[in-house]
């Protein structure tokens, strides 16, 4: 998830906490998703539309549990964290981020394969 998807989930989870309609991942690329309030006290509709792929959408009211826009935000604060601590991580490498090297599924090592060069 992008840091401005977060953003824009923290948004929605406090409109819809608020009363409020919400609107989240809208920005093309994904369907997009909806939180209407149903008029019915602990209760949201949840609406998805892939106008983009497939021009379909779903509608499903949804009850919602006590506290859950607690739990909504803290899950977004543990994601924030993860995110800050690896971004820091990453800083601090002395040679830059990396990855891990798969095994090679010929040779089983993890190096570069027989009379491949490496590029400049």
């Amino acid at each position: 998830m992008a840091p401005d998807d977060l953003e824009r989930s923290s948004e929605a989870v406090e409109a819809l906490a608020g009363g409020r309609d919400a609107v989240w991942m809208n920005g093309g690329r994904n369907p997009e998703i909806r939180f209407e309030q149903s008029g019915r006290a602990g209760s949201a509709v949840f609406v998805v539309a892939d106008a983009a792929a497939s021009g379909s959408s779903v509608r499903v009211l949804v009850r919602l549990p006590d506290e859950w826009s607690d739990e909504h935000r803290e899950g977004l604060r543990r994601v924030r964290t993860a995110r800050t601590a690896r971004h820091r991580a990453r800083a601090r490498s002395p040679i830059g981020p990396t990855r891990p090297r798969r095994p090679c599924p010929v040779h089983g090592a993890a190096s570069r394969r027989p009379g491949r060069r490496k590029r400049p």
